[in-house]
């Protein structure tokens, strides 16, 4: 990162990563880069709830087209997945060179987080609990 306006930051506290990611106009997340996805599943995000924290704030995902981000991210849509480090700076350059309105992919990523609001996973849950009352009372 030297040289460009890039930060890595860790550990930090919650309301200060969310002030970030306001701030922020791509998400990057690379976790099993590398790695074999058969081999060693643990080394990759199995849901990925930063990658829908960014996309909430506004961010631009791109992220690795692996494990649980590949449920998340439709790619073009809203945010990029990606397969190689060259392809992720590629990616990135695009998004940086402001010849493309990437506000729409903004926009999807922001609506697409909340199909995962706690809000959201509540009512599915008592949806599926009404589909099996019901099936009780008609068994």
């Amino acid at each position: 990162s030297e040289n460009f306006p890039i930060k890595v930051l860790t550990n930090i506290d919650w309301d200060k990563l969310v002030e970030l990611f306001s701030r922020s106009l791509i998400f990057w997340h690379a976790s099993g880069m590398g790695e074999d996805e058969s081999r060693h599943p643990e080394k990759f995000e199995h849901f990925g709830i930063t990658t829908v924290e960014a996309m909430a704030s506004g961010c631009i995902p791109v992220v690795i087209n692996k494990g649980g981000q590949t449920e998340i991210i439709q790619n073009g849509y809203n945010g990029f997945l990606f397969e190689s480090w060259a392809e992720l700076k590629e990616i990135t350059l695009k998004i940086c060179s402001g010849n493309t309105d990437f506000n729409s992919i903004k926009e999807n990523a922001a609506k697409s987080s909340k199909k995962f609001s706690s809000v959201n996973f509540e009512r599915e849950l008592l949806d599926l609990i009404q589909v099996e009352i019901d099936n009780l009372g008609s068994a």
